[in-house]
């Protein structure tokens, strides 16, 4: 009986011993020396498989300095050479920067965070725009990620054409999709280096439109460092000039004017803007513009500042030289009495091309030109030799 017993236990024994042998023979753990291989030989997908082969007790200093020196290389790979960027190897580099030797190694964060970039671009090359969005964003908000990484990846995508089944128009709205990789950015002093650049610039400019439409008590300096919006203040106003859509001008102007304490040659080279716009003006907006205009009239040195100001604008403001309102009409008689320098130096801009005295590539700057004369034929606007000089021109 004890014979039996001895018998089916050796067999146990040998059974186990077996199967201890077959499991080795599908999963060999690796050791240093192993892993000491595979870097030499820039084997990062059998590296990065075996590196917690060794023991936690032993993953000393050389271990550390191997998968940190595995890491680096891995990723500058894979920002060299986007098109070998698997989503394989996507995952696998998220799955490592968790790592202890890996997750606060600011070298590596800003070497990974640069490949990434490059693979979001290249997604949202070949694929639905919130697709790629909310990849990217899961992972900024999971994982650490260098401080100029909003700036950057902004900056990459906003190069970006889009699939054309997208709807998004990037350089316009869509660029608040992109506010969550920058509301921390903004707030840090490294911000100032970067505000007035674009695409950010333009990003901020917008949020802070957006946000002060739909909240007037919105405070700017809660939601950007002071020196980024030292930086971006001084840029709203020269944008303020440069909106050719006179919807969007007053809206900066708002901001500005809440936020900023605006000089008076702002304010009046504004208000000349607005009313040559030809936009339809409410009431408060034409007893505000028209008395700044008459007062205008009276200051002779700050007319000819404004006046220098819009003869650097292109093409020059003067889509109320249309005529087709009362409103309109009103504003034309206005300028004739109390700005005639502006309508001087259009009218004269506008012949000087017509008859080919003065040549641009960019066409007749004065883009009214001809609805200006006509015009002018009912009010009294300009010269009548000027208007005389016209027909010659034009009659053939």
């Amino acid at each position: 009986m004890q014979n039996l017993i001895l018998f089916l236990v050796n067999i146990l024994v040998g059974i186990s011993i077996s199967n201890a042998a077959i499991q080795n023979s599908k999963y060999q753990t690796y050791n240093m020396s192993d892993l000491a291989v595979l870097e030499s030989d820039n084997d990062f997908l059998e590296f990065f498989k075996h590196a917690k082969d060794v023991r936690p007790s032993k993953r000393d200093k050389t271990w550390k300095k191997l998968v940190l020196s595995m890491a680096i290389n891995y990723v500058s790979y894979l920002q060299k050479d986007t098109s070998d960027f698997s989503d394989k190897d996507y995952n696998l580099v998220l799955k490592i920067s968790s790592w202890s030797p890996l997750n606060n190694d600011e070298f590596f964060i800003k070497k990974r965070d640069l490949a990434f970039i490059k693979y979001y671009t290249k997604c949202f090359k070949i694929n639905d725009f919130n697709k790629c969005h909310t990849l990217a964003l899961n992972f900024f908000q999971k994982y650490k990620t260098h401080d100029e990484f909003g700036f950057t990846f902004l900056k990459e995508v906003s190069k970006n054409k889009f699939k054309e089944q997208t709807t998004i128009d990037l350089l316009l709205e869509a660029k608040q999709s992109f506010w969550p990789f920058l509301t921390d950015f903004v707030k840090k002093p490294i911000s100032e280096f970067y505000c007035a650049q674009e695409p950010l610039k333009q990003a901020i400019e917008q949020k802070i439109i957006k946000q002060t439409y739909l909240d007037p008590k919105f405070k700017i300096l809660n939601h950007f460092h002071p020196d980024c919006w030292k930086v971006i203040k001084q840029q709203l106003v020269k944008t303020l000039y440069g909106h050719t859509n006179a919807y969007t001008r007053k809206k900066v102007y708002d901001v500005i004017k809440s936020n900023l304490r605006m000089s008076k040659a702002d304010v009046y080279t504004f208000t000349v803007l607005q009313l040559l716009s030809g936009i339809k003006l409410d009431p408060d907006e034409v007893m505000e513009y028209w008395g700044r205009l008459e007062k205008l009239s009276q200051d002779y040195d700050l007319r000819m500042k404004i006046h220098e100001r819009l003869k650097n604008i292109l093409p020059l403001p003067g889509n109320v030289f249309m005529a087709t309102t009362k409103q309109q009409k009103l504003i034309l008689k206005s300028f004739a009495k109390n700005f005639p320098e502006y309508l001087d130096f259009y009218s004269t801009t506008c012949l000087e091309h017509l008859s080919g005295e003065k040549e641009s590539h960019l066409g007749n700057p004065a883009f009214k030109c001809h609805e200006l004369f006509k015009a002018s034929k009912k009010i009294d606007l300009i010269p009548k030799s000027k208007i005389l000089r016209y027909n010659k021109i034009t009659t053939f």
